[in-house]
């Protein structure tokens, strides 16, 4: 075989090469890019019930994500106030070396988890992309009284019929179950106006809910709406009750409202394109929040009930401190009046010189001053 033919042999391979070449490339340019970075934490109630990894997978199906677990300790458990917030917070700061610029951040919370979520909005330090809350509650007093109704067995069912529970509930509560809970204190309502404007939120309530009154998530969602916050979804289940409320038929309309945000992809992990984000109608999951508005303003002057009490309560501390100190005055200066100062002081001196031995000469000289005085 002569040069030419070789050349022309040589030549042919390295052509054939780089089209086989490009040919790969080009397939691999067409492949989903959909390395995951997105971040999901989940964060069950009390007990850990609820955000459960095999519930929060099935709303998630279909797409890469890393899942993380964050459980509130029960010593920890306040109903979303001071400890749960700053565990949960805590507990969020401590994965934040795990963000990054590309990173997408999703917390799905429950119940307390989600109030105390609401709370921790607040705080700039923990950032996040979106939050869905399952069964949250805007003020726990309220929540507390629906529980002890709700209750079947157990010590709360004993005061299922007690009257004025709204107002007597909660306190029970701390003294049965909650030391850590305080009534009058902060509650999740309260942190509304403070939370970022453009944070997605899909909230998420059962009208058959037995823990938390149906009315508090239209709530939240009517005061953040007011707020300024356009990006909060309502999404209502009939026949729902605390936890596990979005079901398999809800998944596409639930991440059809985080694709519209850019919270999830627009292709899966199998190259398949999710058309429903073009063919569902989100907008129905933002109904025109003066409708429950009312309810908003009703849960924050309800409030007002346990504060009221609050201040007697510490108005009463103060004067029966003032009434015991007057009484212990009154007291003393009697005893004063008819020399009972001296009387005592000879005393605690006649003790001290049986203990020590020295300086004699002075504690005797000093008891019978005050013998001449009493005399």
């Amino acid at each position: 075989m002569n040069i030419a033919v070789r050349s022309v042999l040589v030549a042919c391979i390295i052509v054939l090469s780089n089209n086989l070449y490009g040919m790969q490339e080009e397939k691999k340019n067409d492949q989903p890019q959909n390395e995951s970075q997105l971040i999901i934490y989940a964060l069950p109630g009390l007990g850990g019930r609820g955000s459960e990894e095999h519930y929060v997978r099935t709303l998630f199906e279909g797409y890469n994500y890393t899942l993380k677990n964050i459980v509130t300790p029960d010593e920890h458990s306040d109903l979303a106030q001071s400890k749960s917030v700053a565990y949960i917070s805590n507990a969020l700061k401590k994965h934040k070396e795990d963000h990054n610029q590309q990173t997408k951040i999703l917390v799905h919370a429950t119940s307390q988890a989600a109030a105390a979520k609401l709370k921790i909005l607040e705080n700039t330090e923990v950032d996040v992309d979106a939050v869905v809350l399952e069964g949250p509650f805007a003020n726990a007093n309220p929540a507390i009284a629906q529980s002890v109704r709700g209750a079947r067995a157990g010590v709360y069912s004993i005061f299922r019929n007690l009257p004025y529970l709204e107002i007597v509930g909660p306190y029970l509560a701390r003294l049965l179950k909650f030391p850590h809970y305080w009534p009058a204190g902060s509650q999740p309502i309260d942190s509304i106006p403070h939370i970022r404007k453009d944070l997605l939120m899909i909230l998420v309530y059962g009208m058959k809910d037995q823990r938390v009154p149906p009315t508090h998530a239209p709530a939240l969602y009517a005061g953040l709406r007011q707020h300024g916050n356009n990006n909060v979804y309502l999404i209502c289940k009939e026949q729902g009750d605390h936890i596990h409320l979005l079901q398999q038929e809800d998944v596409p309309a639930f991440q059809a409202i985080l694709r519209h945000h850019n919270i999830l992809p627009a292709i899966k992990n199998n190259g398949e394109k999710n058309e429903d984000v073009n063919t569902i109608d989100i907008t129905k999951f933002q109904p025109d929040f003066m409708q429950y508005i009312a309810l908003y303003h009703s849960i924050h002057a309800d409030q007002r009930v346990h504060e009221h009490i609050d201040t007697a309560w510490h108005a009463t501390k103060i004067l029966a401190g003032a009434a015991v100190t007057y009484w212990a005055l009154k007291k003393l200066s009697e005893r004063y009046r008819t020399k009972g100062f001296l009387a005592d002081g000879a005393y605690i001196l006649k003790t001290m010189q049986d203990s020590m031995p020295e300086p004699q000469f002075l504690l005797s000289n000093l008891l019978a001053q005050m013998d001449g005085n009493l005399g």
